[in-house]
């Protein structure tokens, strides 16, 4: 048998672009320059994200460049390779989106299988509820009707979960408390 593999059968598609940058957001040659990265997903939806950490060619910079990069790709293949259900440059970067917005909020998720980071929605729900309650804009009897929507708007979740004292509520409900000003001062 011959191998009658063509070229176009065998060179992948370019997903994504990662790009050093310095301080003002201009992209350069070489990490040791860098002191931010950027991931750009390709494609109809897709978008550019970007990140700052220190100062260029220390240790530690440099380390978070590659593991910017090395994450938010893993986040963005997770989605667009999934063997059921492949998702879209739009689904990759909703998903980095709410990656970044869960990481920085002092949760590391993990993917545990499927598209999208996993949400305990019934916790979402009544973290939205115990903080709506304390502004006195809700009751108990809401929660059904904040955690249907969960399920009907997945941009519902990403606005409700961005709100730091829901996030915060949130992660207390799943056992990942965040910090307080208290702990570090």
């Amino acid at each position: 048998m011959s191998n009658t593999d063509t070229e176009s059968d065998t060179k992948r598609r370019q997903v994504s672009k990662r790009a050093y940058l310095d301080k003002a957001g201009e992209e350069c040659d070489k990490i040791e320059q860098a002191s931010g990265a950027r991931y750009t997903l390709l494609g109809d939806g897709g978008k550019s994200f970007d990140m700052q950490f220190g100062e260029p060619g220390k240790f530690a910079v440099m380390c978070a460049i590659f593991g910017f990069h090395t994450k938010v790709g893993n986040v963005a293949n997770t989605v667009l390779n999934d063997k059921d259900n492949p998702g879209t440059p739009a689904e990759a970067a909703d998903a980095i989106e709410e990656f970044i917005s869960t990481a920085q909020s002092g949760t590391w998720a993990e993917r545990t299988g499927g598209v999208g980071i996993v949400i305990d929605k019934d916790a979402l729900a009544g973290a939205v509820i115990e903080v709506a309650k304390a502004a006195g804009k809700a009751t108990d009897s809401d929660y059904a009707r904040i955690r249907q929507r969960m399920e009907e708007d997945k941009a519902y979740v990403k606005t409700v979960r961005q709100v730091p004292e829901v996030a915060t509520e949130y992660a207390k409900r799943v056992g990942k408390a965040t910090k307080t000003l208290a702990d570090i001062l």
